[in-house]
């Protein structure tokens, strides 16, 4: 399994890793391999609630020492749904993904809310399996489960600055609600519903 994303190092890093592969990526369909499509790859997105994403990227951008994002919170959210950050619009990216379940049929995509992860990680995880024709015990999943809390990932060994803290800060569900204005709030609603109107797609913004 590859531990850090594909878009940042070369595919030369990932040649010598033993097939079956997992490998981690937020590119969209069109910046994969040609093979994911030919080979009919599995492929498992994992989405989480727009808010919680822009209040969540906004705090790994002022704390990376790379990015050294200086901008405020106030001035965040507009160009971030604008599609001004990297990787473009999260609203984009969404329907993309949705474009290529609806085009390409064939293509075994499983699409997962970090939020019913949350709610239910044993559940989720028993979908992975399935998706993915394994089979593990309860026992397996349930430590798989208890491994991946954000306190037993925070005591994991990271390298970068201080890169615990921007890559596991909170990982609730809701926090949103301390960072958006009644004003942004509404902004965002209206964009949404202009924007999100066909996509099938629901997402829980609070549990």
């Amino acid at each position: 399994m590859s531990q850090t994303f594909m878009e940042m190092g070369s595919e030369e890093r990932y040649a010598d890793l033993q097939s079956p592969r997992i490998l981690n990526s937020h590119f969209r369909m069109k910046h994969l391999p040609a093979d994911v499509l030919n080979k009919r790859i599995k492929v498992i997105t994992v989405l989480r609630n727009p808010k919680d994403v822009a209040v969540s990227f906004y705090n790994f951008l002022k704390g990376d020492q790379v990015v050294k994002y200086k901008g405020e919170w106030k001035n965040f959210l507009r160009p971030l749904f604008q599609g001004k950050f990297m990787y473009e619009s999260w609203m984009d990216y969404v329907l993309d993904w949705e474009l290529v379940k609806k085009t390409n049929p064939d293509q075994p995509v499983l699409t997962l809310f970090y939020e019913d992860i949350k709610q239910d990680p044993m559940r989720e995880m028993r979908r992975i399996c399935e998706f993915l024709g394994v089979e593990r015990t309860d026992d397996f999943l349930s430590r798989v489960c208890d491994n991946t809390t954000m306190a037993a990932m925070k005591t994991h060994k990271y390298t970068g600055n201080d890169a615990r803290s921007i890559l596991f800060r909170k990982g609730g569900v809701g926090d949103w609600k301390n960072w958006f204005t009644v004003a942004q709030n509404e902004w965002f609603d209206k964009l949404y519903q202009e924007k999100m109107a066909d996509c099938p797609l629901r997402f829980k913004y609070s549990l």
